[in-house]
């Protein structure tokens, strides 16, 4: 155990596009790196999804890597309606936070994946968070 306690003190962002599905929950399959921790641990505050074009009806899967393993951590539904660039209606933006979310070393990564194809486009992630000292 440390003896001091341990602050995000470097800003962190990880980007990703998701454009192939993965129906798999046993965390087989393509799976896309979002975010690779850091030796001291990484924090993830908060990850967003938003469509470039049309994402279909989809569940995105978020995965946590520990080095060995994927083991799924979080299941975001979206919907495949409106498109993004929509002269009628605003796409969509999909934004969870998360409040105990930390990568414990510099082999552990976020992953994503999203269970339908996109019809036009892709989904892209971005996560947001902060290295730990």
């Amino acid at each position: 155990m440390s003896a001091s306690p341990a602050f995000a003190s470097t800003p962190r962002t990880g980007l990703a596009a998701i454009t192939a599905a993965n129906t798999a929950r046993d965390g087989s399959g393509t799976l896309v790196d979002l975010l690779t921790g850091v030796t001291a641990g990484t924090r993830v505050d908060r990850v967003v999804f938003k469509s470039t074009g049309q994402p279909a009806n989809s569940v995105i899967l978020v995965w946590y890597f520990d080095g060995t393993t994927n083991w799924l951590y979080d299941e975001i539904v979206i919907s495949g309606t409106p498109a993004a660039g929509s002269t009628t209606a605003a796409a969509y933006r999909i934004e969870r936070k998360y409040e105990d979310l930390v990568l414990a070393g510099s082999t552990h990564k976020l992953r994503v994946t999203a269970t339908v194809v996109p019809t036009s486009g892709q989904i892209n992630a971005e996560a947001f968070g902060g290295d730990l000292t």
